[in-house]
């Protein structure tokens, strides 16, 4: 939701949507074998403040999975697949992370997109490029608060 709110701020629309509502063709890699998605874990950051492209689009820190699968188009996560969030959220001190999340799944969007909004105005954005990053930038919705992580996850 951070991001459709940054976007509107930008004068841009994005749309958000389940993937389990998507056509799971659409994540079929190109040999036919597996599934592939991006999964975002947090905000490029620079110190305490979060970047944004030339565009004024928030830098995005991604990783990129991998799943063999048949058929329907079914995502079938390995546990090691997700780790990267688990390491992150640890690092930043969010060790309840599945918990809030599985809360902000029930939330309406509206209050959704009133606390992304408080989000951005809580925190500094800068333009800048991926070299000016030194770490991750990951909201912590309970507690409505910004935490930074140094270095590379």
């Amino acid at each position: 939701m951070l991001e459709v709110e940054r976007a509107e701020q930008i004068g841009r629309q994005l749309q958000i949507m389940r993937a389990s509502d998507m056509d799971g063709s659409v994540f079929r890699d190109l040999d036919g074998l597996g599934l592939r998605a991006s999964f975002h874990v947090g905000w490029l950051a620079s110190g305490s403040k979060v970047l944004v492209g030339e565009n004024g689009v928030l830098g995005r820190y991604t990783r990129d999975i991998h799943e063999w699968a048949g058929d329907p188009e079914f995502f079938e996560l390995m546990p090691n697949s997700l780790e990267v969030f688990d390491d992150a959220y640890e690092l930043a001190g969010l060790s309840a992370w599945h918990e809030t999340n599985r809360r902000l799944q029930q939330g309406n969007e509206a209050q959704l997109r009133e606390m992304a909004k408080k989000a951005l105005d809580a925190v500094q954005i800068v333009k800048g490029q991926k070299d000016d990053c030194t770490g991750l930038a990951l909201f912590d919705p309970e507690f409505m608060q910004w935490h930074f992580i140094k270095g590379e996850i």
